[in-house]
């Protein structure tokens, strides 16, 4: 990778969980930029670390792998107090880079195969017995198809299987779908995208990431709990407008960085 220096003069690193030590069993350096020559600008736009706390204490890795980084940002408000005592440098909260875009940047992607009968679309990310028991049982009542997407070595959800699709038919369940349940931060974000009615299990590893979502955007009544009810209309003219603000915060951080302003 340290080849690259040859070729480009501004590295960024971001997203998903690649500060997620537990998940990387600690600090992997290519992730923190550690291939890029000092005289290199070196951006972290919207790294998560998934957890508020790790199963060891990274503190000291953390310090030094962050230090030659020349600006700083993070997915979730909630891994601020982890992330910044560890540097001197402001350390900015920004969107996931997938809300970035808008429902029309992503329809230029979508499959264009129609789906003929109503359906529930289920996204389980991680094994989650009262997910099993309320999407079938949700199935059972309303007579409607289930449509899910989950690892093949789970089981329990009684409906068609569409494991292995790509991001193309992936987003096209979502935007079609009737109801969205699911237990994972981008089925999340692509049914706040498309303006879906959905249900949001939290995870017992990685919730902080939805869970700040929702509150940023006013709608923290969507993580499932024993009343809820997924009829409830959601006002996404409000949302829509909470995440233009939030996106654009987000454009000058990278702008600004880019800049090195």
């Amino acid at each position: 990778m340290k080849e690259l220096n040859d070729k480009f003069d501004i590295f960024i690193c971001g997203s998903d969980q690649i500060w997620n030590l537990d998940c990387t069993q600690g600090v992997e350096p290519a992730y923190f930029l550690k291939f890029a020559s000092k005289d290199k600008l070196k951006i972290a736009y919207a790294p998560s670390l998934s957890h508020i706390k790790f199963s060891r204490n990274y503190n000291e890795d953390l310090k030094e792998a962050i230090k030659d980084l020349d600006y700083i940002s993070i997915r979730e408000e909630s891994t601020l107090p982890l992330i910044q005592p560890l540097t001197e440098k402001k350390v900015s909260v920004v969107l996931d880079p997938t809300l970035l875009l808008d429902q029309k940047d992503y329809e230029l992607i979508i499959s264009r195969e129609k789906q003929k009968s109503e359906y529930v679309f289920v996204y389980m990310l991680e094994y989650n017995d009262e997910l099993i028991k309320y999407c079938n049982e949700f199935g059972n009542k309303r007579r409607i198809k289930i449509i899910y997407i989950t690892n093949s070595k789970f089981s329990g959800i009684k409906g068609e299987n569409a494991f292995g699709i790509g991001p193309d038919k992936f987003l096209k369940y979502i935007k079609e779908a009737k109801y969205i349940i699911t237990n994972s931060f981008h089925a999340t974000v692509f049914s706040i995208i498309f303006n879906k009615k959905f249900v949001t299990f939290t995870t017992k590893r990685s919730s902080s990431r939805m869970v700040d979502l929702l509150d940023e955007l006013g709608i923290s009544e969507r993580i499932y709990n024993e009343k809820f009810n997924i009829d409830k209309d959601i006002d996404y003219d409000k949302v829509q407008e909470k995440l233009i603000d939030m996106r654009k915060s987000s454009l000058e951080y990278l702008s600004k960085a880019l800049k090195r302003e």
